[in-house]
């Protein structure tokens, strides 16, 4: 499934950049990945991480202080750079379920922006309008979903640069792939494939008795773990040609509730 994705993901390189299209089939698809990665049995209350990338010329860091509600959904997060300067700041609001998001604030340093989150009756997401911080809508998404609840195509409209652009899925849900083509407003084709479910473990992944991945197609992963059995720290690494190099690696602190 990996090399499925991989030869997707290098036609893409050759058109737009992935960013463009953060508001789009994949953020309806992966729209509940603001639950907390913890065994089922435990409810968090905040979780401060630190993450690394390692890369050729420098190491990226950033800090994380992250609280989640009842639910184990992400209510608020804070980001620091190595320095501890403050990055970006989160806020989510959520339905009377807890865990359906309605409105996201975020702030980047002297910027501040809103994601509204519409739903239909069967609580498909249905449309997504992001707001600048005098109220005015910049940027909206509006999806047309299967009865399945999957999108099957979606419009995205910016209105500060007069463009929009239009993606439609094909979907293998044995192999958990989407298929994702997008045209923009010059009629520029993209195709990608990504995972429909992140989460999902794929029949080649090796998995640990604590249920997380070890290793998959052209990565290895190592664990330390809390009395709860939720990984504390997880070092990943590429392989490329049986050459192990350290990718990232994340350090959590978490607290649960009582």
């Amino acid at each position: 499934m990996n090399q499925i994705i991989n030869k997707y993901i290098v036609f893409t390189l050759f058109f737009f950049n992935i960013n463009v299209f953060s508001q789009g089939i994949l953020t309806s698809l992966h729209k509940d990945n603001n639950k907390v990665e913890i065994k089922e049995n435990a409810i968090v209350e905040e979780i401060e991480s630190e993450i690394i990338f390692y890369g050729k010329f420098d190491e990226s860091f950033n800090k994380n202080i992250s609280k989640y509600n009842s639910e184990n959904r992400l209510i608020s997060e804070v980001g620091y750079d190595k320095n501890g300067k403050l990055i970006n700041r989160y806020f989510i609001q959520y339905d009377s379920t807890n865990t359906k998001s309605v409105t996201i604030k975020i702030e980047r340093r002297n910027n501040i922006s809103y994601k509204n989150f519409e739903y239909d009756n069967y609580g498909f997401l249905v449309k997504i309008s992001e707001k600048n911080a005098n109220n005015d809508i910049i940027v909206t998404t509006e999806f047309k979903n299967n009865n399945e609840g999957y999108p099957m195509e979606s419009v995205t409209n910016n209105y500060n640069s007069n463009s929009n652009f239009i993606e439609t899925a094909d979907y293998d849900l044995e192999n958990n792939i989407v298929i994702i083509t997008t045209v923009n407003t010059n009629g520029g084709v993209r195709k990608f494939a990504d995972k429909i479910n992140k989460l999902k473990k794929s029949p080649e992944d090796e998995i640990n008795k604590y249920g997380d991945i070890i290793k998959t197609e052209d990565s290895e992963f190592e664990y330390k773990y809390d009395k709860f059995n939720n990984w504390i720290e997880k070092i990943e690494f590429r392989v490329t040609k049986g050459i192990r190099q350290k990718y990232s690696s994340i350090k959590r602190k978490i607290k649960y509730r009582k």
